[in-house]
Parts: structure tokens; sequence; C-alpha cells
């Protein structure tokens, strides 16, 4: 049971990424500078609505565009590299519990109380920092 559990959090994290339109602000704007980016080529000055925007570190910016290059402007491009983060998220804290305890079991389930908890789902599922 717990190896289907473990088998079946990417599917998941990466099912409805598309799903829900983008609705927050706060989404937005990182959808909205990202794709300013992409279209202009600059990956430095992030823009929204024409104004230059600095008050954030680009790397969120950064992986949005990695998103939109794989899958194009779209919200499963918006949000797939913070899911992909999550997942990894969470398979790095199975190696460090497995590793700190010598259990398997317990890293297995230290990963599925990390991407099964409706916080870190419902941000992993968010485009933003």
């Amino acid at each position: 049971m717990v190896y289907l559990l473990v088998a079946l959090v990417p599917l998941l994290y990466l099912l409805n990424l598309g799903y829900f339109q983008v609705w927050s602000p706060n989404e937005a704007f990182y959808a909205d500078a990202t794709r300013a980016m992409v279209q202009s080529g600059n990956f430095i000055d992030p823009y929204y609505n024409g104004e230059l925007r600095l008050n954030k570190p680009p790397m969120t910016y950064w992986l949005v565009a990695i998103g939109y290059y794989l899958l194009s402007i779209n919200e499963w491009g918006l949000r797939l590299m913070h899911a992909l983060l999550g997942l990894m998220t969470g398979i790095i804290t199975f190696l460090i519990a497995k590793e700190i305890t010598g259990n398997y079991k317990i890293g297995l389930f230290s990963f599925l109380m990390l991407t099964l908890s409706v916080q870190f789902f419902a941000n992993s599922q968010y485009a933003s920092p």
C-alpha cells in the first residue's frame, strides 16, 4: 500500500497543473512578467504591465521560463517547475530520513507525510516564490 501511494504521488502533483486558470494576483504577476521575459529575450529585467519590477529575486522567473520553454506559455508551463521542485523536496526528505534513521520505511513515510500534506501540496501547485 505504501509503495502504491509513493507511485501515485507524482501523478497527483503533475496531473492537474493546467486545470485551474491563473486567478491569484501573485501568480498572475509571475506568469505575465515571465511571458514578457521569454518574448523579449531579456531574462534579467522583469517587467509587469510595462513597469520594471525588481522586488523579488529572479529565480522564480527563470523557473517559470524553463516551464514555458518545455510546455509553451500556459498554466502547465507556469506551474511545472514548482511541482517538480515539490517532488524533489520530497525525495530529498526521503533520503535524509533514510540516512538519519537507517530505515527505508521511515524514509518512505517521511516522503509521504511531506508530499501529501495539504499546505505543501498547495504550494507546489502554485507559481510563487
